[in-house]
């Protein structure tokens, strides 16, 4: 056989190896990425490589625009599934320089049924700074799909569930105060026993972080608050509804909340900058005139944070 023959038959077999190889990796692209649901944020999805094993890998990228903002962009939140028995590796890219701190702390937790989370294990996660990439190791689980999120999610119907949960209450009184500017309720609760003269009460207005959407612990704070204010069996809690009235506004940017900002509203503005002006965005005019009408004895803004040696905290004014 000449060499000439023996060259065209080698070409050949390494080209069938190649091709093989591609349509079975591609083969392996067999995880189902969304995010789109409230709240959710992961765009750009690719399939990178996968192997008869279940090891996969898949790319992505948060959705946000550095033409209008230039950092805190940090708030993930996607769902995979077929996941039984896999090993799949989720790398977001092309992560902003500026935000560079608040991704070196974060944790990621993660659901099986979107309602009870919990946080990966330390070895589960990873931001690689130098390529500004994030990466995220789901083992084999038993289970067919997961959740993936920054922080503990706190969406828009969750607190809706919360809001018919207490609507039977004698002492909570639940309203629309106006619409987002995307056309969203924003909600706001009363607490009050009205069996007591008002004029004897102090009176105590609440806004959650959650007016920086991402900042779900003041949500999750404000919810511990209503559940404990509205218990007629907690002699403390029926001693203070005697004593003080109070109005809390869990989510002010239910907009960013919903379609899974960081921190910014529908139209790309940080509400929390927004109180020094007059008029200011929607949501702020609508809760700023109502904290004007009810002229509490003390305000709390409740908030949270990424890249922070503070992760909760709250703003009061009297």
């Amino acid at each position: 056989m000449g060499k000439k023959s023996v060259f065209r038959k080698l070409i050949f077999i390494v080209l069938i190896i190649t091709i093989y190889s591609y349509n079975t990796n591609a083969d392996f692209n067999d995880i189902p990425i969304n995010s789109t649901f409230e709240m959710g944020n992961l765009i750009n999805i690719n399939f990178t490589y996968g192997n008869s094993s279940g090891y996969r890998e898949y790319t992505g990228e948060v959705n946000y625009s550095l033409d209008i903002q230039s950092d805190k962009h940090w708030w993930f939140y996607f769902n995979a599934k077929n996941i039984t028995n896999k090993t799949i590796v989720i790398t977001i890219k092309n992560i902003p320089s500026s935000d560079i701190p608040r991704w070196s702390n974060i944790q990621p937790v993660y659901s099986y049924d979107n309602e009870n989370w919990s946080r990966f294990n330390q070895n589960n996660f990873n931001f690689d700074e130098e390529n500004r990439e994030y990466n995220i190791k789901i083992n084999q689980e038993p289970y067919s799909e997961v959740y993936v999120a920054t922080l503990y999610p706190y969406t828009n119907a969750k607190l809706d569930r919360l809001f018919i949960s207490v609507n039977n209450s004698n002492y909570a009184k639940i309203e629309d105060i106006g619409y987002s500017p995307g056309g969203r309720p924003i909600r706001m609760l009363t607490i009050n026993d009205q069996e007591v003269n008002d004029s004897n009460k102090k009176r105590i207005f609440i806004i959650s972080g959650q007016h920086n959407s991402g900042e779900v612990q003041g949500a999750y704070s404000s919810e511990g608050m209503i559940k404990f204010l509205l218990n007629e069996t907690n002699n403390l809690s029926n001693s203070i509804r005697k004593n003080y009235t109070f109005k809390i506004v869990s989510i002010v940017n239910v907009d960013g909340t919903a379609i899974g900002r960081s921190r910014y509203n529908i139209n790309w503005i940080d509400l929390n900058r927004e109180w020094g002006y007059y008029p200011a965005e929607q949501e702020v005019n609508l809760v700023r005139e109502q904290i004007i009408n009810f002229n509490p004895n003390l305000f709390l803004d409740l908030h949270g944070s990424i890249g922070s040696t503070a992760n909760y905290w709250f703003h009061g004014i009297n």
